[in-house]
């Protein structure tokens, strides 16, 4: 009895083996129950990456351009005084007409004629000291003028506010115009030039 237990057990213990084989080689393959267990490959981690390599990451849309700076412009220029800077000087007819040891470069004898150009005969053949009395507007009283100015001009103790050059072209230009305007404005601006005294000196 107990011999044909013994065979009857072994007989039932081959295929009972075999399929315990079987569950494990599947297990092994992947395919059983346990294969998540078993199996210690790592989890991949996906990529990050956007597009293929060396290529820039996109900014998200909405964000603003930096607008380029503008480059510095130029200060506009700096437009010259329409009248004489101050601490300048210059003194009148009157001063030059009675003070004629005081003149520089010209002589009280000297005619008209001989410094300015286009003028009456009757004002160029006058002496510049003469010029200097003269009485009326129009040409008599811009030659007037520009006699003291030419005088204060070409004295070196008097800081005048034109050189003697600019009162020539200056006056010569006005005769030659034959413009009323033109006249009285030049003896105008000649007259304030010869007002503005010179401190020491007249």
């Amino acid at each position: 009895m107990r011999g044909r237990k013994g065979r009857l057990a072994k007989f039932l213990s081959i295929p009972v083996l075999a399929a315990c084989g079987f569950v494990i080689a599947a297990t092994v393959a992947g395919g059983g129950p346990l294969a998540g267990t078993l199996d210690s490959s790592p989890t991949p981690v996906p990529s990050t990456t956007v597009g293929p390599p060396g290529t820039p990451t996109p900014e998200p849309p909405g964000t603003p351009t930096p607008e380029p700076t503008p480059p510095p412009t130029s200060p506009e220029p700096t437009p010259p005084p329409t009248s004489a800077p101050p601490n300048l000087e210059g003194c009148s007819q009157g001063f030059w007409s009675k003070h004629p040891s005081a003149w520089s470069g010209y002589s009280p004898s000297q005619t008209v004629g001989s410094v300015f150009a286009g003028l009456p005969s009757g004002i160029a053949s006058l002496k510049l000291s003469d010029a200097l009395k003269l009485r009326g507007g129009g040409l008599k009283a811009l030659t007037r003028q520009a006699v003291a100015a030419l005088l204060g001009a070409a004295n070196p103790d008097v800081d005048y506010p034109i050189t003697e050059a600019q009162v020539v072209d200056m006056v010569n230009a006005a005769v030659a115009s034959g413009s009323k305007a033109t006249i009285e404005s030049l003896t105008t601006t000649l007259d304030g030039f010869n007002k503005l005294g010179a401190p020491g000196f007249c």
